[in-house]
């Protein structure tokens, strides 16, 4: 298989989803509701870091928010978010856009997929989710991934509870969960349980 061209940000994400500098205001934070969180995990750590960050230098990125019935859903920075309500912000900049909820979660799992700390299970939960709605091809090219990339991530989803469980806490590699996962689920119970 060949490897794919590296796509530019505005390649891989719809011309539909991409943020106008135009759509950017303040928004009180009591207004913006919590979304999807494809990152599904977050760490206190990196919360206190962010928001030690955010107090020092200010918010560089503005969140992305979409209206909602009561106030605005957070579609991207989720941590952001949170980081500035712990420093007790009145307001926050946000870029409002119009998006579906497929536009929403798809914007949201690109920008997380942009970070390198996103844990693998969390990666391969955002792909299975995509993927009932879109092709292999189709995301692989949007998330700039080789498709066996995705499939390799996917495959981590068939790990039993304790194992994922073990593998969000550090206690198992990603080579023992990638081994684990290529089992046959009564194999690893098994071995897991004793």
């Amino acid at each position: 298989m060949t490897k794919k061209k590296k796509k530019a940000p505005a390649e891989i994400i719809p011309e539909s989803v991409i943020p106008k500098e135009q759509d950017k205001r303040s928004i009180e934070v009591s207004k913006i509701v919590p979304g999807i969180n494809p990152r599904g995990t977050m760490q206190a750590e990196g919360i206190s870091e962010l928001t030690e960050n955010i107090k020092t230098h200010g918010l560089i990125n503005a969140l992305l928010v979409r209206p909602v019935k009561k106030g605005y859903e957070i579609v991207a920075g989720n941590r952001r978010l949170k980081a500035v309500k712990s420093l007790k912000w009145e307001k926050v900049d946000c870029v409002i856009m119009d998006l579906t909820d497929e536009e929403a979660f798809e914007y949201a799992v690109i920008e997380n997929l942009q970070r390198e700390d996103v844990h693998p299970l969390d990666e391969a939960k955002a792909f299975e989710t995509i993927l009932k709605r879109s092709s292999i091809e189709d995301l692989a090219a949007r998330v700039n991934k080789t498709e066996s990339y995705i499939i390799r991530r996917t495959k981590l989803s068939d790990l039993i509870e304790p194992l994922k469980q073990a593998y969000y806490a550090g206690d198992i590699t990603y080579l023992t969960a990638k081994r684990s996962a290529g089992c046959r689920k009564i194999f690893r119970y098994n071995v897991w349980t004793g």
